[in-house]
C-alpha cells in the first residue's frame, strides 16, 4: 500500500491521517467538475480514491443502484453526474407553455394547431391526479395544444446522449423509461387522438415501441385521460427515443374542436 508516515493525499495538515473512506465523503460533496479537473490532479492517491469510490457515492444518491454503478467507467459517471438525465422529464416544452417550440410539425391540417390556456371546452384536470399532474408541470403551466378538423400531429425526438444517458448507462444500467402524456377532447364534438413512442438506434431502427389510439366521444371524451407504459428490459443500441402524438375532431367543425393533449413526460430512472 502506501506509507501513512509520508505526505501523500492520506495525510491531511502533515499530522492526520484519514481513512480512504472518509476521504471518499468528503469529497463526494465536491461539485463535478471540480473533481475532474483539480481534485483528480492532486495526487493518485485521490484520483484512485475518486475514481473508485466518490463516484458511487454520488451515483448512489441519484438513485443508482451500487451493484450496478461499478460497470460503469468514471468519465460515464462524471457525464451522468453533470447531465442528470434520471428522474427529469426529457421532454421540452411539454404543455405548449412555449408555443410549438422544439416541436417538429408533421402536420397542421384544418386550422392548424393551437395553444389553449386553459384549455377550452372540457374539464378541469382530475384532482386525484396531482402527484402526477405536477412531474408533468400541468398546474403550473395550465395550457394545451389543441387540434382542428384534419390531422394535426407533431413529434419530439430526444437524443439520449445529450441528456446524459451514456450507452453503458442504457445498455449495462437498464434504467426504465416512463413515457406519459395527457389527452382529452370536447363535450360537443367527438375527435381522435394517438401517441406513438419508439425507442430507436443510431439508424432509426425501432428497438421497441408503444403506441395507442382513443376515440374520444361526447360521453367522457372532455374528462382528461393519463396515459402511460415503462419500457423495461428493451434490447440494446437505444439512442434516441421518439415522441409523437396528434389527433383531430372527428365531425370535421371548422376551427379547434379535435383532440387535446398535455402533459408529455419522458423519464428514467430506477425504481
Amino acid at each position: 500500500m502506501f506509507d501513512v508516515n509520508n505526505e501523500n493525499g492520506y495525510v491531511l495538515c502533515k499530522k492526520y491521517c484519514i481513512p480512504e473512506e472518509i476521504l471518499a465523503l468528503i469529497l463526494s460533496h465536491v461539485p463535478a467538475k471540480k473533481l475532474v479537473f483539480d481534485c483528480r490532479r492532486i495526487c493518485k492517491y485521490w484520483c484512485n480514491v475518486i475514481d473508485s469510490l466518490v463516484w458511487r457515492i454520488k451515483l448512489k444518491r441519484m438513485k443508482i443502484p451500487p451493484n450496478k454503478v461499478v460497470e460503469l467507467p468514471w468519465y460515464n459517471c462524471f457525464w451522468i453526474v453533470i447531465k442528470t438525465p434520471l428522474d427529469r422529464n426529457l421532454v421540452k416544452n411539454n404543455c405548449g407553455q412555449e408555443g410549438l417550440k422544439y416541436w417538429k410539425i408533421l402536420s397542421s391540417g384544418g386550422d392548424g394547431w393551437a395553444i389553449e390556456k386553459p384549455p377550452v371546452g372540457c374539464e378541469d384536470f382530475p384532482k386525484s391526479e396531482e402527484v402526477y399532474l405536477n412531474k408533468c408541470s400541468i398546474l403550473n403551466h395550465k395550457s394545451c395544444f389543441a387540434t382542428s378538423y384534419y390531422s394535426c400531429t407533431k413529434m419530439q425526438i430526444i437524443d439520449l446522449k445529450k441528456e446524459g444517458a451514456c450507452s453503458e448507462l442504457l445498455d449495462k444500467l437498464k434504467p426504465q423509461i416512463t413515457i406519459n402524456d395527457w389527452c382529452c377532447g370536447r363535450f360537443d364534438c367527438n375527435s381522435i387522438y394517438e401517441l406513438k413512442v419508439k425507442l430507436v438506434n443510431d439508424k432509426f431502427e425501432t428497438v421497441a415501441d408503444f403506441e395507442v389510439r382513443k376515440n374520444l366521444g361526447l360521453a367522457d371524451g372532455s374528462q382528461w385521460q393519463r396515459i402511460s407504459h415503462t419500457f423495461i428490459d428493451y434490447g440494446s443500441g437505444v439512442k434516441f427515443i421518439e415522441f409523437y402524438h396528434g389527433g383531430m375532431d372527428s365531425q370535421f367543425w371548422k376551427g379547434h374542436y379535435g383532440s387535446k393533449m398535455t402533459g408529455a413526460l419522458v423519464t428514467l430512472s430506477f425504481k
